[in-house]
């Protein structure tokens, strides 16, 4: 018994002596504080900076991180922070530490304020330093982490090695229960982490839904080069394809395999149709066949559901997909097939819909959408956020509806 505890007792030494080596060798560049505006108070922030001779420096800068230590709630992974940060920097990252010093407030849906101002204030030089310091940060590969979270990069999910799609999963490192997941598909066709569309947007809600314990997934868009028009349904090939991915995923990752999808503007037609297509097994494509590509709940904000309805609302705009789908009337099935709104099946998984109400057309969309999943019989919710337009809400009330409606869905809460 005492040889057993001498030898636990060296163990935990070992393990001390390593994690406080750990610890002397994250020298901090600078710190400063920075104004939550959701909090409406200075926040301490470290910043870690990487050796010069480390990986990923390039002209737009190195990438970031913003990792959101000391937040509300049960910390869902458990690997220590300076693990993680240590092993960023080695990977060639800036690492931003914000501490929230356990305000009740450091949770989802008031971090999504505050990670769309974060990530406005990134640029930086010597004469206009911004949240990074005079640090040059490449935005478009620049993430967020709740902490005790890790981030696995370029899963290849689609296609061939050399210019496949692919995605990125920002997962709870070690946690004490199975992690749900997220999957934003962005309507960025360019960069799945499009700074200037997600500041613009306020496309954060998988993000900031880490603080709550998910899985942050983004996808490249399955049009990568975008000239105007969608290839519907071709496009819930490729995103099928991501979400089982994902799942894939799942044993290695600590993952529940509960996933949640959801788009904005374009992503939302394109996730919608996917994840309202689960009887059509000719969209079934690619790798992981033996995994479900169905979601467990879809969140759809202010895209094009019904491509015949915006002859009526927007007939020049909807003419415009006559070249896409050809004539209206002789060939009506195929704008039935592009169109996600005529995919609903009384056996679809939950739908939130949210649009702003000054949104143009986007409104009767969404609407739409709403009639049919009632018609089905689908459980759903239908959010319209008054005076806004073309974006993700921002609207407190609204975006908890959204949380909660993960929660319900994806942790059984």
């Amino acid at each position: 018994m005492t040889r057993i505890l001498l030898l636990a007792l060296a163990g935990a030494c070992l393990w001390c002596a390593a994690e406080a080596s750990m610890a002397d060798t994250l020298k901090p560049a600078a710190t400063s504080t920075w104004k939550s505006p959701s909090l409406n108070k200075d926040l301490v922030t470290t910043l870690y900076a990487p050796a010069d001779d480390a990986p990923q420096r390039s002209r737009a800068g190195r990438p970031g991180i913003f990792y959101l230590k000391n937040l509300a709630g049960q910390r869902a992974g458990t690997e220590s922070d300076e693990s993680i940060i240590a092993d960023l920097l080695k990977e060639g990252y800036l690492v931003l530490v914000i501490d929230y010093a356990k305000d009740p407030k450091a949770v989802a849906p008031h971090t999504d304020l505050d990670i769309r101002v974060m990530r406005s204030s990134m640029g930086g030089s010597k004469t206009k330093p911004g949240i990074f310091g005079p640090q040059r940060v490449d935005g478009d590969h620049t993430y967020v982490l709740a902490e005790g979270f890790r981030l696995k990069r370029d899963i290849l999910y689609y296609g061939n090695e050399k210019d496949g799609y692919r995605l990125d999963i920002r997962y709870p490192s070690k946690p004490k229960t199975p992690a749900p997941a997220l999957i934003l598909n962005p309507c960025d066709n360019k960069n799945r982490m499009g700074n200037w569309v997600t500041t613009t947007y306020n496309e954060v809600i998988a993000e900031s839904a880490m603080t709550r314990g998910y899985a942050a997934v983004q996808i490249d868009n399955p049009v990568k080069y975008y000239k105007g028009r969608d290839p519907m349904p071709e496009v819930a090939i490729i995103i099928k394809a991501a979400i089982r991915t994902v799942r894939a995923q799942g044993k290695e990752l600590g993952l529940s395999g509960k996933v949640g999808l959801m788009g904005f503007s374009r992503g939302s037609g394109q996730a919608g149709l996917a994840g309202l297509s689960s009887d059509k097994k000719e969209l079934e494509q690619g790798p992981h066949l033996d995994q479900s590509s169905r979601p467990d709940a879809l969140l759809l904000h202010a895209g094009r559901m019904d491509h015949l309805l915006l002859l009526k609302t927007d007939p020049k705009f909807g003419s415009s997909y006559g070249d896409q789908f050809g004539d209206p009337v002789a060939d009506r099935k195929k704008w039935e097939e592009g169109s996600a709104a005529f995919y609903v099946t009384k056996d679809d998984p939950p739908v939130f819909l949210s649009v702003g109400d000054r949104d143009e057309y986007r409104v009767a969309q969404i609407k739409r959408m709403d009639e049919a999943l009632t018609a089905a019989g689908v459980e759903h919710t239908l959010a319209i956020t008054p005076n806004m337009g073309h974006r993700v809400t921002g609207d407190l009330k609204i975006l908890a509806q959204i949380y909660d409606f993960f929660d319900k869905h994806l942790k059984g809460k």
